[in-house]
């Protein structure tokens, strides 16, 4: 029997996932459901921010000020408002860029030391308000949720994407393992890349990420708490930008970065990872992966392993496991000092 279901593309994909030792087709989705999804152009997203109960897509809401979001600033009012004759202009440009030069010449003659170091100290794992929330390191304004209900509602496209790809989740049950609109965060570095905060995969690439979901759902949340998504599909472009990996897996949308909901050290959270990737990563094809600070990676496109050491310098899920993890130890970076200030000329 041919369980293929066509692509709006028109092709027949099948892929097969590996489940309690059966093999189990999934198939690419049918296409989107423009009609069913209609009602929900022009309205906003109520979210439901509780994964464990899951992802309960949209709901129409009637208390957005819709009057607020449709008219733009009177650009030109405000212009004229704070116009000047431009000889005025001209000489306030100097005399900025004089006090400008003044500034940095006294910052720079009064620096004792340059600390480079910033960029290679643990993220932070600790939000303004003393909670325990790693997410703070890797999600910025515009990617957190009043983000996501921005993004949806500046085009009303991206409701009926996003409510198909959740559909096709729930239809080959993972929908809820994590919240759907933190599955389709691009990367932490969207901002600096000049990229959207969210997309939704090409559904060509839908049936990617249901194996790796399945092991999330089935075996990562089991041994380590809840997980949020902190990037997952990126377009090529955005991808050359983040630095990703020629071949990265978050190309066709397989891949998952997350950090633990849970508190916990890089040192456990790499210990218990490991532990249940030498138990059941090798016949899911799992590739774990571990960056700075308790982030992480799962995919289901083949069975490897990278950033995992011991203690003793070994390396892989297996020295880790006997020789315990390797704390991060920043690296020594040499204090380059500011050249004295020199004496006036007489």
């Amino acid at each position: 029997m041919d369980l293929g279901v066509l692509h709006v593309e028109g092709r027949v994909d099948l892929l097969a996932h590996r489940r309690n030792g059966e093999v189990e087709t999934v198939s690419g989705p049918v296409g989107l459901n423009i009609a069913a999804a209609r009602d929900l152009v022009g309205q906003a997203m109520d979210v439901v921010g509780n994964p464990a109960a899951g992802f309960l897509f949209a709901k129409a809401v009637g208390k957005v000020e819709f009057d607020g979001l449709a008219h733009a600033c009177d650009i030109g009012r405000i212009g004229a408002l704070f116009k000047r004759r431009w000889s005025s202009i001209l000489w306030c440009m100097v005399a900025f860029a004089l006090l400008l030069a003044a500034a940095t010449a006294s910052a720079i003659s009064g620096a004792q030391a340059v600390d480079t170091t910033d960029s290679l100290r643990p993220p932070p794992v600790i939000d303004q308000y003393g909670r325990w929330n790693p997410g703070v390191a890797y999600v910025t304004a515009g990617q957190d949720e009043p983000g996501f209900r921005a993004w949806v509602l500046a085009d009303p496209q991206r409701a009926i994407y996003v409510k198909s790809f959740n559909d096709y989740l729930v239809t080959y049950g993972v929908g809820g393992v994590v919240p759907t609109w933190q599955l389709i965060r691009t990367a932490s570095d969207w901002q600096k890349c000049g990229d959207q905060p969210f997309e939704v995969p090409p559904t060509a690439h839908w049936p990617n990420i249901v194996a790796a979901l399945r092991y999330i759902g089935g075996v990562v949340e089991p041994a380590i708490g809840q997980v949020e998504p902190v990037s997952a599909y990126r377009n090529p472009s955005l991808n050359v930008c983040a630095r990703g990996a020629a071949t990265s897996t978050h190309l066709t949308g397989g891949a998952v970065d997350m950090v633990p909901l849970s508190p916990t050290t890089r040192e456990g959270l790499m210990e218990g990872l490991c532990r249940v990737q030498l138990a059941t990563g090798s016949w899911n094809n799992i590739g774990l992966g571990f960056y700075k600070g308790v982030r992480f990676h799962i995919d289901a496109r083949k069975t490897r392993e990278w950033g995992t050491a011991g203690r003793a310098g070994g390396w892989g899920c297996e020295a880790v496991l006997r020789e315990g993890a390797m704390p991060f130890v920043s690296p020594v970076v040499p204090v380059i000092a500011a050249p004295p200030p020199q004496a006036p000329k007489r």
